[in-house]
């Protein structure tokens, strides 16, 4: 039974990380102002690219750097229509997750082959920490960016609690009246925040392809975008709990995986749906939801 959890409890966790970054980097877009529904369409450009990335130059370094990148010019092109000539958020980014939906499996089918697969990050053993029952196991021996994505949560609540740059952002996201008449350019710190987010949506995406599986399929994320624009509500804007209802994620992602090879006779989509169908129950019935006062708005000076 131990096994059992130890083992749900890891690949939770190895899952948990694309959501990790995208949703971290959607909390810093929207604490400035901006949404990007564009997440699932970012991480599939960047998941595939990553791949594609590391399996031309055999450098996995290389496959996450050019799959991070990617999701940054898509970031560009959403700050661009957002933040610089003032379009409706929600079109530019159902637009950007259509477009990066339909171009990653198009590159897929004309770059790729289903037979090229490269060998995932290896898992690095913390000493000592590694060898804690149950917990060890899970949470101290995994990939780079397992570890990378623990380190961003209190990286960046300390950044948007205690630092001059967190206040401006989120009296930016708050009234950007009020911020642009104090002197803070609103339209530069949006337009940075997004990039930042959708960079880290792009290492989300890099994650799921070069970090665990070593291969892309179309669609692959499978509502991974979705459920980490959502988890910034259900965080209400705080990295900790976004962190926690990532993790939640993951590990029922990980269990009905692990119920579908016990259960055979039950039709696999009933297991496929049960993260999703959790997620929607917790997001609904989440109390004392306070968006940033100015998130989604276009600041016109």
């Amino acid at each position: 039974m131990l096994d059992f959890i130890t083992s749900v409890l890891a690949s939770g966790i190895t899952l948990a990380t694309p959501v990790f970054f995208a949703s971290l980097g959607e909390l810093v877009s929207q604490r400035s102002g901006v949404m990007n529904l564009s997440l699932e369409g970012i991480m599939l450009m960047s998941a595939f690219f990553a791949v594609w990335g590391a399996f031309i130059t055999q450098s996995l370094f290389l496959g996450i750097l050019i799959g991070t990148l990617i999701g940054g010019l898509m970031g560009l092109i959403h700050a661009f229509l957002s933040v610089i000539i003032k379009a409706d958020q929600v079109i530019s980014g159902l637009a950007l997750w259509i477009f990066g939906t339909g171009a990653s499996s198009f590159f897929f089918r004309t770059q790729m082959k289903i037979s090229d697969v490269i060998e995932p990050l290896n898992n690095i053993s913390i000493p000592i920490l590694s060898e804690i029952p149950v917990i060890g196991p899970s949470f101290f021996n995994q990939n780079i960016l397992v570890y990378v994505g623990f380190i961003l949560v209190p990286l960046l609540t300390l950044t948007l609690t205690k630092t001059t740059i967190g206040l401006k952002i989120r009296s930016i996201g708050e009234n950007p009246l009020v911020a642009d008449s104090l002197g803070l350019n609103v339209g530069r710190t949006r337009f940075l925040c997004v990039m930042f987010g959708a960079l880290l949506a792009g290492l989300g995406g890099a994650s799921l392809t070069v970090g665990l599986m070593g291969f892309f399929s179309e669609g692959m994320t499978v509502g991974m975008g979705w459920i980490a624009f959502g988890l910034v509500f259900f965080g209400n804007w705080n990295a900790y709990r976004i962190f926690g209802g990532g993790l939640l994620f993951g590990f029922i992602y990980s269990l009905q995986m692990r119920l579908q090879t016990t259960f055979i006779g039950v039709p696999y989509p009933l297991f496929l749906m049960l993260p999703y169908v959790i997620i929607i129950l917790i997001l609904v019935l989440s109390p004392g939801i306070k968006k940033p006062g100015g998130l989604g708005i276009p600041y016109k000076r």
